[in-house]
């Protein structure tokens, strides 16, 4: 596929993907509750991989702007860690605008996009990236991957070739290997 053609079609998706993302509502009365999962857990060279039981609790604190978001980590190995944060709305921010509150001051741009909650951050070196997602009625999706920012694995350049064969230059992409991975499946707890 030609590169101008490909370049079309990722900004009509954008354009209209944005659209519909802007539009988006989050409804928090179909978010709210107790969930439980296990978390597959890898990281290091060889992808060691841990499975650790997590709960999470959505409340909300103050109607249609803020919400308490705990989720707690059980091991044997670890013990239990309690992360306590806050997504806030804030007052006239666009409709998929969020801020996760980490109450330490740490605060982390979210964006509420296709029925998620996405972030995408660095801290000292390193890219994380996140996802909460509602993936049905019950059950929520937590995704988090991280990477060092000052280490690409792949370095490529691509040329561009327009309609008529002229080269319009070329592009560096450089790619970062995920050096962890954390995801868990969440099912809303009856109890």
């Amino acid at each position: 596929m030609k590169f101008r053609n490909l370049f079309f079609i990722i900004l009509t998706t954008l354009f209209f993907g944005n659209q519909y993302s802007i539009a988006q509502q989050f409804s928090p009365e179909n978010w709210i509750g107790k969930y439980v999962g296990t978390m597959l857990l890898s990281s290091g060279t060889e992808g060691e991989q841990q499975e650790i039981e997590v709960s999470f609790d959505l409340k909300e604190v103050v109607k249609d702007s803020s919400w308490t978001y705990i989720m707690t980590y059980k091991s044997e190995e670890l013990g239990e860690l309690t992360k306590n944060y806050l997504i806030c709305k804030p007052y006239g921010a666009p409709k998929h605008y969020f801020v996760l509150d980490e109450l330490d001051g740490t605060k982390i741009d979210m964006s509420f996009r296709n029925d998620a909650f996405i972030s995408f951050f660095e801290v000292d070196g390193m890219f994380h990236a996140s996802s909460l997602a509602k993936i049905s009625k019950n059950t929520l999706r937590f995704e988090l991957y991280g990477s060092f920012n000052t280490q690409p694995t792949n370095v490529t350049n691509a040329e561009f070739i327009d309609d008529l064969g002229n080269n319009n230059g070329t592009i560096t992409v450089a790619s970062f290997n995920p050096i962890y991975c954390q995801t868990v499946t969440l099912k809303k707890n009856r109890k």
